[in-house]
């Protein structure tokens, strides 16, 4: 018996495997050339990837022997964004290599969300007698196993699936979910110490490959315990081991890792909380669960054309499609399923579809001042933390898929039936041709890893998120970091590109302000273009600015060239389409320049009066960096209004020297080495005005 079990589980894996390939072509067509799915999310995974196989290594020098261990694993380190959605796959990582290994988790997400939901649903058939005897005595195979595997036909080509397939790697992660509710409610029913091992360890692997699900089976638990509660009763003692075994792993290995993330949350201006505008944002639209994908070939024009296009958020977080043959076949054969799985698993179902509402309810786009129950929670500590609360979506799929399942088994006898169910459903779940994207690297990177210097300027990596992500993969190969990278906020925190965006003239580059580069308009204290580039590119140790000609358009590279080749003379090597540009040897700089905080109001350049303006309301600051080895002589001077005089206050940690004229501010300081925070502080009513502010160094001699 257990033989042909065992037998038929596979086929209808073999079967779930055949038809993961033929939907998603042509995934397999470029399994070790191109990526599935589309934009940076995949770059970043793969960068995480062999990011993480270095900690094993131990070639990443950061973390040396124990100590990656204890910050990746047991909650070290300074308070971050973990992401731990690569470690379960990472012996295949080891094995395969990229992108070969990222495609084979890919189409395995799909197979195994199949056969986890298949299992599932067949133990609740059995579990809770659906008609479990009569299908017993049925002659055909398809027909006893037709129903669960309906189930997991649904599960696995959910919208919702594959819209997050297209780049998500966590939230792709569907299949754990199953296996878990599984080995949850099966511990429930008849509990074990194994089984409160293979819940812990499931859990943990849910944990790891995407949190936000891990929370929903946390809820899902709380429910269960809530609806089983007689039957718990009744077990007493009996719960006492497995509970505890369960615990110790849910605690000690599920959640102790995610410590530093909620540091981090629990902050004052946490980058976690991105607010309510955000959370309204990426939550499910009303009429989502019933709109077919957008990336279905048939149906997706007509549904972008009436409903897609004016939903909030993106894609990924806005396809909640059920299918109509699933929602119809619930509605009419309901009354089938016994009271208690059809009553739990649609309360289930209706809990998760409220929180994925999110605080605000949403229709065709249309956003309702009335307050929904998940606003109750959002700013509670972890709830004020997630954006993308329409993820619980997830477990409405899950539960719909499980009630398909047994409305299936309690009304389908004949095989034919299930072979045009499953085709009906597969038509509805429609995605080929599935986007792919290269998996190579620009072959720039290799002239760029035999450079000098520490760090790279790539443009557009601080605004393009794509060409960021790919940046931040290919920063593994030549070894350099990428000055100002957008995806190191997501990898490191936004501390990484603080400074980037506040040096000058590299500011100016960085996040295309073509028309300032094209004015070749001086920076803040009337800081020259070109010494003040050498001084910063010599401060961070940049030798090579790659340009990817692809992702800028054409006043930007009419920008970045009239800056390059034009200011600074120097003149690119064309590899493909990039356009390496080799900083050697830099103009000579005086070697200070300077940045400002936000504390500046309105600066800008006034035509009419040939002059650049700032204000000061309260306080501002301004950092000067002193990139030599010895004090340099700096001079800082602007036109000030007799009305101000007294009002404006300058200090520093050093001693300065101020000359006031009548209409004119001159103040002197001898600038060390390093960074000197000079602070404007304003009293009084009204503003301070700056006009034509000026900085001046005394060059040393070469």
């Amino acid at each position: 018996m257990k033989k042909t079990v065992f037998k038929v589980t596979l086929c209808v894996f073999g079967i779930y495997a055949v038809l993961t390939v033929l939907m998603s072509w042509p995934v397999v067509a470029g399994l070790n050339v191109r990526l599935a799915g589309q934009g940076g999310d995949p770059w970043q995974t793969l960068w995480r990837f062999e990011s993480k196989a270095a900690l094993l290594s131990h070639s990443d020098e950061a973390f040396t022997g124990a100590a990656w261990a204890a910050r990746e694993f047991l909650g070290g380190g300074e308070p971050r964004l973990v992401n731990l959605s690569v470690w379960p796959w990472m012996p295949l990582h080891l094995l395969l290599g990229e992108p070969l290994a990222y495609n084979v988790v890919w189409l395995l997400s799909y197979v195994l969300a199949g056969l986890g939901m298949y299992l599932l649903v067949k133990w609740l058939i059995r579990e809770y007698g659906i008609h479990y005897e009569e299908l017993k005595t049925v002659q055909s195979v398809v027909v006893r196993e037709g129903s669960p595997f309906l189930a997991g036909l649904m599960y696995m080509f959910l919208p919702y699936h594959v819209a997050h397939s297209f780049g998500h790697f966590g939230a792709l992660q569907i299949q754990w979910l199953p296996f878990l509710l599984w080995a949850f409610l099966s511990c429930i029913v008849r509990p074990r110490v194994w089984k409160a091992v293979l819940v812990g360890l499931l859990f943990v692997l849910q944990a790891w490959s995407e949190h936000h699900y891990a929370l929903w089976f946390a809820i899902f638990a709380l429910l269960s315990v809530m609806y089983y509660r007689r039957s718990l009763q009744q077990l007493g003692r009996q719960l006492f081991m497995p509970a505890a075994v369960a615990a110790v792993l849910v605690i000690g290995a599920g959640a102790i890792p995610y410590w530093p993330t909620v540091r981090l949350a629990a902050q004052p201006a946490s980058p976690l909380v991105l607010g309510d505008a955000q959370l309204v944002r990426f939550s499910t639209d009303l009429f989502s669960f019933v709109v077919p994908a957008p990336f279905h070939p048939l149906a997706g024009v007509l549904s972008t054309l009436l409903f897609h296009q004016f939903f909030t958020g993106n894609i990924a977080e806005t396809t909640q499609y059920l299918g109509l043959l699933p929602l119809l076949f619930v509605l009419f054969f309901r009354d089938r399923v016994p009271q208690s799985q059809r009553r739990w698993w649609l309360a289930v179902a209706a809990v998760f579809f409220i929180i994925s509402l999110g605080p605000r309810l949403h229709i065709v786009g249309r956003i309702f001042p009335m307050t929904m129950p998940y606003a109750i929670v959002a700013h509670w500590p972890v709830f004020s933390s997630i954006r993308t609360v329409g993820r619980a979506g997830v477990m409405v799929g899950a539960a719909m898929s499980i009630l398909f399942g047994l409305a299936a088994a309690a009304q389908v006898r004949r095989a034919m039936n299930i072979v045009i169910l499953s085709g009906v459903l597969l038509l509805e779940f429609l995605f080929f041709p599935v986007p792919t994207q290269s998996a190579s690297l620009p072959a720039a990177y290799s002239l760029v890893s035999q450079r000098p210097g520490a760090r790279l300027i790539e443009l557009p990596a601080a605004t393009n998120y794509d060409a960021a992500s790919r940046a931040l993969y290919g920063s593994l190969r030549h070894g350099k970091e990428v000055v100002g990278n957008f995806a190191l906020e997501r990898a490191d925190g936004p501390a990484a590109v603080a400074e980037a965006r506040s040096l000058p003239v590299l500011r100016q580059l960085l996040y295309m302000r073509t028309t300032h580069l094209l004015e070749e308009r001086e920076e803040f204290f009337e800081q020259d273009a070109a010494e003040t580039f050498a001084d910063v590119a010599r401060y961070l140790d940049v030798r090579t600015v790659l340009v990817h000609v692809d992702s800028l358009s054409t006043v930007q590279m009419q920008a970045v060239t009239t800056f390059f080749e034009g200011t600074l003379g120097v003149a690119p090597v064309v590899i493909d389409d990039v356009l390496v540009y080799e900083l050697d040897p830099l103009p000579s700089g005086d070697g200070v320049f300077a940045t400002r905080d936000a504390g500046w109001e309105h600066v800008g350049y006034d035509p009419a009066r040939n002059s650049v303006f700032a204000e000061v309301s309260v306080e501002a600051r301004l950092r000067l960096y002193n990139i030599r080895a010895d004090v340099l002589p700096v001079t800082l001077q602007w036109q000030a209004a007799a009305a101000d005089a007294g009002k404006l206050e300058v200090t520093a940690p050093i001693a300065l020297q101020e000359t006031a004229a009548t209409d004119m501010r001159t103040i002197t300081l001898q600038l060390p080495p390093g960074v000197t925070e000079l602070v404007f502080r304003h009293s009084g009513d009204g503003v301070s005005v700056l006009q034509s502010p000026h900085m001046e160094a005394v060059k040393p001699e070469t």
